[in-house]
Order: C-alpha cells, then sequence, then structure tokens
C-alpha cells in the first residue's frame, strides 16, 4: 500500500522538517528518543496510530499490498512494527510527529 504523499499536507510537512547530515546522511535518534517514541506511542488514540500508519505507509517504497517494513497483523486491522527496522530518517518523521502531536495536545 503506498500513499500519494504529494496529497499528504501531514506527511510533506514531517518530511520537509527531516533534514540530513552534513555527510547527506539522515542521523538515527538516540537511545532516550527511541525510549521516548515507543512509550509515548503507546498512549495515543487511535486516529493517532492509523495517522502513523500512514505516515509509515507514505514514506514505503512498496507499491504492494504487504505491509511496509516486515509489519505484521496481530489483529484485524490492527499492525505492529520493529520500530528498529525502519529506516532512520522514518525514525525521525515518527519521533517528530509523536513530539509535535503530544505538544499540541497540552
Amino acid at each position: 500500500m503506498s500513499i500519494d504523499y504529494d496529497k499528504f499536507p501531514l506527511f510533506q510537512s514531517l518530511l520537509a522538517k527531516c533534514k540530513p547530515s552534513k555527510n547527506g546522511k539522515y542521523k538515527d535518534l538516540s537511545k532516550s528518543e527511541k525510549e521516548f517514541f515507543v512509550k509515548r506511542v503507546r498512549e495515543l488514540s487511535e486516529d493517532s496510530h492509523e495517522v502513523i500508519y500512514a505516515i509509515i505507509s507514505a514514506f514505503s517504497p512498496s507499491v504492494d499490498s504487504t505491509i511496509p517494513y516486515s509489519g505484521v497483523f496481530i489483529e484485524s486491522g490492527v499492525a505492529q512494527f520493529n520500530f528498529n527496522k525502519f529506516p532512520p530518517q522514518l525514525k525521525r518523521i515518527l519521533y517528530n510527529f509523536v513530539v509535535t502531536h503530544l505538544s499540541d495536545d497540552k
């Protein structure tokens, strides 16, 4: 499943905020950033989880109907991913989404 990210303004905004380092590569999250993300993502609403899935799908190079990045369905309509299998840029995008989303809730 691939989403036309040109029609997904949130994805475009998050992507624009995620810049590579001087060597052209994206810096992976620190251990504390990963721990923060994993803890906080569990606290988000189902709607927020659907947005996260849409972001993952929009970033995925896959155009078939499989779940990107070796994700699996653990129950009907509920996908599970190994965060460590995501590319650093996607991790950073998702982290920024969660941070922004949590700050908007305040």
